[in-house]
C-alpha cells in the first residue's frame, strides 16, 4: 500500500496492525478538541457554539482515551506485565 490514502483502502481482516477508519475518526476527532478548545461559533450563533462545543464535540475525548486504552491493552497482551498488574 504505497498510496497516501491508505485509510480508504479495504484492510485485510487478518493484518489488524493498521485500523483506518480510526485514523479517520482521529482525524474529526482532533478538529472536535479543538472546537471545544476555541469555540469558533461563539461569536456567530449562540445556539450552533452550544451544540457545537458542548454536545457534539464531547464524544472526541472519549474517544482518544477508550482507544488508547485498547491499544495499550493490546499491547501488554500475553505478557507478563498483564500478569503482574491483574
Amino acid at each position: 500500500m504505497n498510496s497516501s490514502f491508505t485509510f480508504f483502502v479495504v484492510y485485510n481482516r487478518e493484518d489488524m496492525s493498521t485500523y483506518p477508519l480510526i485514523d479517520v475518526f482521529k482525524l474529526i476527532a482532533s478538529f472536535l478538541v479543538l472546537i471545544i478548545h476555541f469555540r469558533p461559533f461563539g461569536q456567530m450563533n449562540g445556539n450552533l457554539d452550544f451544540a457545537s462545543a458542548q454536545i457534539i464535540s464531547r464524544v472526541a475525548v472519549p474517544f482518544f482515551l477508550i482507544t488508547a486504552g485498547y491499544f495499550i491493552a493490546q499491547r501488554f497482551n500475553g505478557s507478563k506485565l498483564k500478569e503482574e498488574l491483574i
